[in-house]
């Protein structure tokens, strides 16, 4: 048993901008293998071969295919939500300049977790956070099963969720700004 299982110990959360003001000033290195979930620092999943490989040619896809859009892919960088900053594997935003703070829920047309290991956290603590949040469409390349998720219409009230869920290994996925078939999402 370690502190984290005893009931009667509450947590100190962390705000977004408490956050923020640590990596300005030098307690957390930007770049550290943390993420803000809910107020609470957590250690990134490590990326094995496989999950790399994924996000890079899903990368290369979905830049090839937003062409000149007003959209813009971000692999791998912070949103910011009301109590986290998770670092999704693909986000399709729209295109602005970042460049002094990170995108919020608003701003995202689409979240996409590439899954391996991470299967159990994307589906339960990320969709989580991303339903509060209101991301309108959270997509998991579930590499485990061969399928795509699709997850639509968050609802924040009470047990944070998407109503809707498709899963595909065939057929048109919508990523909002643009559609692509399931197969090329997870060849």
């Amino acid at each position: 048993m370690s502190v984290l299982d005893d009931p009667a110990i509450s947590l100190a959360r962390l705000s977004v901008a408490q956050y923020h003001q640590m990596i300005a000033s030098g307690v957390l290195i930007d770049g550290d293998p943390l993420e803000l979930f809910e107020g609470v620092l957590v250690d990134k999943m490590t990326e094995g071969p496989a999950h790399s490989y994924r996000i890079t040619q899903l990368a290369r896809l979905i830049m090839r295919s937003l062409g000149d859009s007003p959209w813009q892919l971000r692999v791998q960088h912070p949103i910011s939500t009301d109590d986290s900053e998770p670092e999704p594997d693909l986000a399709i935003v729209v295109d602005r300049d970042y460049s002094t703070r990170h995108p919020s829920p608003a701003e995202v047309a689409c979240i996409i977790e590439v899954a391996g290991t991470s299967l159990s956290r994307d589906r339960s603590t990320k969709q989580r956070i991303y339903a509060t949040a209101g991301i309108v469409r959270f997509i998991i390349v579930n590499l485990n099963e061969g399928v795509v998720e699709i997850y639509t219409q968050p609802t924040a009230h009470g047990d944070a969720r998407y109503l809707h869920h498709d899963t595909l290994s065939t057929g048109v996925v919508d990523l909002g700004p643009l559609a692509l078939d399931a197969e090329r999402l997870l060849a």
